[in-house]
């Protein structure tokens, strides 16, 4: 679609607006990029060849960065949005992808809000690591080129969300610096998340242990082998796989017990979602689902992806009725050794913080987020309304229902409108001419 151009570097600063359905031009290094927005589902199909490319050439991708991900995330959570995802060509070659889209909503009920964030985020089931896709040796000069695109000439966003990225990312680095007056910035942690570094043999990864923890892993095994003759196995079966994905369901719920309303695999989407992503995944050789079987029963399974020599666990269920056999912490163990088997260096835990995690880590990162608002009117009213909840939140007086969150009481309701009322003051002081 033809459109505006712009040229950044030294050759021409002049700022001007770019329709972010149009095409923009730019030279860095001496090399000509194009930035160009892909906004239909049938562009994003077609460069699944140039996405697979992009994976393997990049340092720092993972599973959610591929395609298959993202697009089925796509597929089953981004009905109501607008597709936005940016593709940095070089003389018709893609050289780097960031997969946005537009969420649109409509602020205080005055004030239509366009609020930009990463494909995979707003939905629920939640990536981590999302990020700039593209080779280790252009990171810097295009997450440069985007940074300065997005935050100076694509006008099209109001606000903008952009969570779980590495601490590491250029394109977060990027944006994290280009404050300018035009703009709100707020930075954090987003998850903390423990990780593993995995030794060549499960003989060093035993001695690394303290006694006492290797004395508890080997009674673990023996008694899963001589006292109920419990075996493990590797879900393998490609056909079979919508079986593993109910029976991961109802082992997750049984370990949640009445909290199954808000723990994973509790919507439709979340289980389609995960349907689609097991299947693709098999055909990638990413899928590894471990299983513990006593009396030929499924008791316990890991949920995990590996990708380039790393265990990445997503999910975990296990039947209570087996609790005393500790069926969760020995299929966790069992993971690890056949990740060690594999020949893998990590095993990572992803993001949610419990007590089981911290156990065997050997160290932690973080993902970071970055909230961007113009000093629009529109923006403004986002912030102020996201800044009202967050502090109805921290009186305590929602609860959580099957439908989500609710005002505990009609009493609850009338305080919290209070401090709405007092919010959007404080909005209209501060605002000035909401017209600006």
């Amino acid at each position: 679609m033809p459109g505006q151009q712009r040229l950044y570097g030294e050759m021409n600063q002049a700022k001007s607006a770019i329709n972010p359905a149009k095409t923009a031009n730019a030279t860095l290094e001496n090399v000509e990029w194009k930035i160009r927005v892909v906004n239909s589902v049938e562009e994003f199909s077609r460069l699944r060849n140039s996405w697979d490319r992009l994976l393997h050439q990049s340092s720092r991708a993972t599973v959610f960065n591929s395609w298959e991900w993202q697009y089925h995330w796509w597929k089953h959570y981004g009905n109501s949005h607008q597709l936005r995802i940016l593709v940095i060509e070089s003389n018709t070659e893609v050289v780097g992808i960031a997969p946005f889209y537009m969420h649109r909503f409509r602020s205080l009920g005055l004030f239509p809000t366009n609020i930009l964030q990463l494909i995979g985020t707003g939905g629920d089931t939640s990536p981590d690591y999302l990020d700039l896709l593209c080779s280790a040796e252009h990171e810097v000069p295009i997450a440069k080129l985007l940074s300065e695109y997005i935050l100076e000439d694509w006008t099209e966003w109001d606000a903008a969300h952009w969570s779980d990225m590495p601490e590491a990312s250029p394109l977060f680095q990027e944006l994290a610096r280009q404050e300018t007056g035009r703009f709100e910035m707020e930075r954090g942690i987003s998850s903390r998340i423990s990780q593993i570094v995995l030794p060549h043999s499960w003989d060093q990864f035993m001695k690394s242990l303290p006694q006492r923890k290797r004395n508890k892993i080997r009674r673990r095994f023996r008694r899963i082998a001589e006292d109920v003759h419990g075996r493990f196995f590797l879900w393998q079966d490609g056909n079979t796989l919508n079986q593993a994905l109910e029976c991961l369901i109802q082992l997750h719920h049984d370990r949640w017990d009445d909290r199954v309303r808000h723990c994973a695999f509790s919507s439709p989407a979340y289980i389609e979602f995960h349907r689609d992503i097991m299947h693709a995944f098999h055909a990638r050789d990413w899928l590894r689902i471990y299983c513990l079987v006593v009396e030929d029963k499924v008791i316990a399974m890991d949920y995990n992806y590996q990708f380039k020599g790393t265990i990445m666990q997503f999910q975990r269920g296990f039947d209570t009725g087996y609790y005393d056999l500790s069926p969760g912490f020995i299929l966790m163990c069992h993971s690890f050794k056949e990740a060690i088997n594999e020949g893998n260096s990590l095993f990572d835990y992803l993001k949610g913080e419990y007590d089981y995690k911290t156990e065997f880590e050997t160290h932690s990162i973080t993902t970071r987020y970055l909230n961007c608002y113009r000093r629009n009117a529109p923006g403004r009213a986002y912030r102020y309304l996201k800044c009202a909840r967050k502090r109805l939140k921290s009186l305590k007086i929602f609860h959580r229902s099957g439908h989500g969150e609710r005002l505990q009481s009609k009493r609850d309701l009338s305080s919290g409108m209070s401090i709405i009322i007092l919010i959007i003051k404080e909005y209209f002081s501060r605002s000035g001419d909401l017209r600006s």
